[in-house]
Parts: structure tokens; C-alpha cells; sequence
């Protein structure tokens, strides 16, 4: 059985929200942020995989430079069949 839990963050990254949202929606920034093989879609339902596949999942809600919803998963043995983590990334701008 998995304990369920949730919890919020807040981090501030320097750059404007619209860079933020492709370095997460750009295979290749992406890629080069992360110094990994990266695949994403940038469709609703489309899948993505970060790490050589080592983590996946897909988009669930998606608008543009504003919010990116997705499910992903490890596939590593910690993670049971099937379970699926939610993490919701909203971009704001910050006039400071």
C-alpha cells in the first residue's frame, strides 16, 4: 500500500515565464538542461521521458507559458506498476 501525500513549493528561477515553460517543453533545451536524452510532447495526453527513460509520463494540461500538469513515474523498482506521481508547475512572471 502507498501513502498518498502532497505537498506545495514555491521556487523562484530567474528568466521570464515564457523560457521557463520551453525548457520544459523543448526536447532539446530540455535535454540540454539536463545533459540527458529527453523525448516530450507537447500535446495533451502526449507522452514524455527524462533520463534515458528513467523517468516518463504524460501531459494532462498544458497552456503555454502559463501552466504544464503532468503524471510521471520512475522505473525503478521503488515505483509499484502502473502508480503515477501528479506535479503541476505554474509560471509567473516576477516584476521584482
Amino acid at each position: 500500500m502507498i501513502k498518498k501525500k502532497s505537498f506545495e513549493q514555491e521556487i523562484k528561477i530567474k528568466g521570464a515565464p515564457h523560457e521557463i515553460y520551453e525548457v520544459f517543453m523543448d526536447a532539446k533545451k530540455h535535454s540540454k538542461l539536463t545533459e540527458s536524452k529527453v523525448k516530450v510532447s507537447r500535446e495533451i495526453g502526449g507522452s514524455f521521458s527524462v533520463f534515458e527513460g528513467a523517468l516518463s509520463g504524460k501531459n494532462v494540461e498544458l497552456i503555454q507559458d502559463k501552466k504544464i500538469v503532468q503524471t510521471w513515474r520512475g522505473d525503478g523498482e521503488n515505483w509499484p506498476k502502473g502508480y503515477y506521481s501528479t506535479i503541476t508547475l505554474i509560471f509567473e512572471p516576477d516584476d521584482k
